[in-house]
């Protein structure tokens, strides 16, 4: 029986490891894309992986600062969460752009689908241009290019393992991904 290496799993030690809070929590960090559809495939199932992860796994998302399938991720991310409606849009503009096939990279049609779902569009217009939400945008392309993030998503687990997709199946990711929690709660980060 062949045996596949870690990097034919997807899997990539981060050199150098990236800082982390040193206070017991063990981060997880998706960096993902909104036009990215195995993002789409991965998003509900790693809801539910975190919903059932102890006090001590945090998980955070981080937004390409690229533009994929013509959405500009970080923006749009950073722009609803700093008016109180990433929560509740989050699934909904996956399912806009994968389901629906809405092309949200399309200023106009991205007008027409914030008014549609409860945003007034003048009042985004003026939070995506504020110095916070482009202070955010520009912290998610510096880690992007921090952990050298090549695709997405990839998951990176206590700033030293990045995990990438290899295949079709989001449990074998999810699985790679405990695999890394497991690791990083058995050898603490280093000081």
């Amino acid at each position: 029986m062949a045996t596949t290496s870690l990097a034919q799993q997807g899997v990539r030690k981060l050199n150098p490891p990236q800082p982390v809070n040193d206070s017991g929590i063990i981060e997880v960090i998706e960096f993902f894309a909104y036009g990215c559809g195995y993002c789409a495939a991965v998003d509900a199932p790693l809801d539910e992986w975190a919903k059932a992860q102890p006090k001590d796994v945090k998980i955070r998302r981080v937004p390409s600062p690229a533009p994929i399938a013509g959405v500009d991720s970080a923006t749009l991310y950073y722009t609803l969460e700093s008016m109180g409606q990433l929560k509740r849009l989050h699934a909904a503009i996956f399912n806009a752009i994968h389901v629906e096939k809405k092309m949200l990279g399309h200023g106009p049609t991205l007008k027409k689908w914030l008014e549609k779902n409860g945003v007034d569009p003048a009042r985004y217009e003026l939070v995506r241009t504020s110095f916070s939400t482009l202070t955010k945008i520009n912290s998610a392309g510096k880690m992007s290019e921090d952990y050298r993030i090549t695709s997405t998503p990839t998951i990176v687990v206590q700033g030293r393992i990045a995990i990438s997709p290899t295949g079709p199946r989001v449990g074998e990711l999810l699985g790679r991904v405990d695999k890394a929690v497991a690791e990083a709660r058995a050898a603490p980060t280093p000081r």
